[in-house]
């Protein structure tokens, strides 16, 4: 396709995992490979939320379709599914502070009640619909559903670790021994139709394109391979 295709989200999976996909994080091609430079994660990425006065967070999945893009009319609709039980990276979960609003996109703001770090609850907030957006810290989420996408997200780096070999560089040395890394991820539902080939932008992740569609089961996933952008990592 000629334009890529905006509004999708995904989710790297941390400690907690989805009921659903834990055979898919039992496969070998779901491991992420890279290098470890982050502290272990912590489970707090699951985020339970309750009712704030007359608008409440859903009991049931409740689905809408919303603009993909809300300065591009262009690239048409996407399905967003809203639940009382959500899913936030771990890099975002780390960040939350009890007391303190946050906003959850395409949603609204909560206000964080409790975090747990020691056992399976996680985080409980509450909905504050009518909180003001404009000076909160923005958050992507996925609606705990079984409707979730496995992904198999994959990095590629140089082949060699030197820009510029020199005659009397020893190029075994500078062969890069990890050119490629991959990432359990979980994507939405939208993501289910996608085709390989599709291009597609995935909030606050980047370009990637698809290298093998959804298999329609939690042991086959998509997998996509990330486009660089020009940046150096």
């Amino acid at each position: 396709q000629s334009t890529p295709g905006y509004g999708y989200n995904a989710q790297c999976l941390g400690c907690y995992t989805p009921p659903h996909l834990e055979p898919y994080l039992r496969s070998a091609d779901c491991i992420d490979s890279r290098p470890s430079q982050e502290p272990p994660c912590e489970p707090c990425g699951c985020l339970s939320l309750y009712r704030h006065g007359t608008a409440g967070a859903p009991t049931t999945v409740e689905s809408s379709t919303i603009p993909r893009h809300k300065k591009y009319e262009a690239a048409g609709t996407k399905q967003l599914l809203k639940l009382n039980r959500v899913w936030l990276e771990q890099v975002d979960a780390r960040e939350l502070k009890e007391g303190v609003e946050f906003t959850l996109m395409d949603w609204g703001n909560i206000m964080i009640k409790t975090i747990s770090k020691s056992d399976d609850t996680g985080v409980t907030a509450e909905l504050n619909l009518a909180g003001d957006f404009k000076k909160t810290v923005k958050l992507t989420w996925l609606a705990d559903v079984p409707e979730l996408v496995p992904l198999t997200l994959c990095d590629f780096d140089y082949l060699i670790t030197k820009k510029k070999v020199e005659e009397d560089d020893d190029f075994q040395a500078l062969v890069n021994p990890t050119t490629k890394t991959k990432r359990a991820a979980v994507g939405d539902i939208n993501m289910s139709s996608l085709k390989k080939g599709d291009i597609i932008q995935l909030e606050r992740k980047g370009y990637f394109i698809v290298d093998v569609p959804y298999g329609g089961s939690a042991d086959k996933p998509a997998v996509l391979f990330s486009i660089p952008d020009g940046r150096t990592k």
